[in-house]
């Protein structure tokens, strides 16, 4: 028998062991997606990993080529490429290489340009200016830049509608909505400004100290509505933060008093603003008259805007009702028929209690017996109901 020599497995050894780190070419073209012309310049990258995770990174180097080529030496197995050239958007793709040519078509994007200026009114630097973009491969993620020493800030963004992000310590991040277009987008000045408070007491009419009562500001400049909300300490006092200068609507509420808005409230402000709140009355009792089936959609009314429904023991409670004289009724609707109670005036007081029993009309009911004419066609009959002018 023959034997090999020991060497020659040696080999073997070495040349399997070897195969994991086997490096295999990878080449690619980079072209314009609209015009299917190369890209001469851009910057190459390609790791390991995801994403949204990359790991090792394998190559990471700028390319010119006329004709948007390239070809590199890559291990075995996935690896995530990137391309990035000036004007278009981030392209990636899962490669392996040993395979046929990649193909990188380059969509263009819309650059967002814009400045941004600090509390005085001048250009401020280092502000974190972000948006969402999103790729086919790591979906939706974030994307940063920063505003140099002129505040001015460039971000590549895919054409459509955005809200950027302005970050700066110690100031009050802002937010616009924009509409990228290709290729530049002018993006209006943004001020970001220090954040200021508004601090107050909420007392009840008889000057008791309202805790727990809930307060909201509510910037009227805002087209988004901005608002902060507050709750009063044991003592009544509170202090809405962080909230941006301008005018406010101040609303205060509390359980079993009537609320109350304060319009057009300057913050910061020379004196803490104090809101008195009514102790409300109580308006309870009965309607009389609906059926099992009316009983769910009876309402009963107080005044033009106060909406309550009866249960089905045919009571109702009203909290919070303001003091004075205040029309009273009760109705429902089933079938497009209205029933409606006769309209009664109470007089409440702050903190009083009001009980009222209301009564639905009688719906009428007539019975009678329709005879046929003898020798008459049989033919349909109407039967109408008018209610005679009184």
């Amino acid at each position: 028998m023959r034997r090999i020599p020991l060497l020659y497995f040696a080999a073997l050894l070495t040349v399997f062991a070897a195969q994991p780190d086997q490096r295999l070419p990878l080449t690619g073209k980079v072209t314009d997606a609209s015009t299917k012309k190369a890209i001469p310049d851009f910057h190459l990258i390609l790791h390991r990993g995801t994403t949204a995770q990359p790991a090792e990174t394998l190559v990471d180097r700028k390319v010119h080529n006329v004709g948007g080529r390239f070809t590199v030496l890559v291990p075995s197995g996935s690896i995530v490429l990137t391309i990035e050239a000036p004007h278009y958007l981030p392209a990636e793709q899962i490669v392996s290489g040993g395979g046929k040519t990649v193909a990188i078509a380059m969509q263009h994007g819309s650059m967002l340009q814009g400045r941004v200026l600090g509390p005085d009114g001048k250009p401020i630097a280092h502000v974190d200016v972000s948006t969402e973009s999103v790729s086919p491969l790591a979906g939706r993620r974030e994307i940063h830049t920063m505003t140099d020493a002129n505040g001015m800030f460039s971000i590549l963004v895919q054409p459509g509608d955005h809200t950027i992000h302005f970050k700066s310590e110690g100031l009050l991040s802002e937010e616009r909505h924009v509409s990228a277009k290709v290729p530049t987008t002018k993006v209006p000045d943004v001020q970001v400004v220090r954040a200021v408070s508004l601090s107050g007491s909420g007392a009840d009419d008889l000057g008791a100290p309202l805790p727990q009562a809930r307060v909201r500001a509510t910037l009227q400049s805002s087209p988004t509505h901005e608002m902060r909300d507050a709750m009063t300490n044991a003592e009544g006092k509170f202090t809405v933060e962080p909230l941006r200068p301008g005018r406010y609507d101040v609303e205060v509420s509390m359980a079993v008093h009537v609320p109350r808005k304060v319009e057009n409230v300057e913050v910061p402000a020379a004196s803490p603003l104090q809101v008195r709140l009514d102790r409300g009355a109580l308006v309870r009792g009965f309607v009389r008259g609906s059926t099992d089936e009316e009983r769910p959609y009876v309402s009963v009314y107080l005044g033009p805007t106060v909406m309550t429904l009866i249960n089905l023991k045919e009571e109702f409670g009203i909290n919070a009702v303001p003091a004075g004289k205040i029309p009273v009724y009760a109705e429902t609707q089933q079938a497009g028929s209205v029933r409606r109670s006769p309209t009664v005036t109470i007089d409440t007081t702050n903190g009083g209690s009001t009980s009222i029993d209301l009564a639905l009309p009688v719906s009428p009911v007539i019975t009678g017996t329709l005879t046929e004419v003898q020798h008459a066609p049989s033919r349909p009959v109407v039967i109408r109901f008018v209610q005679p002018n009184v």
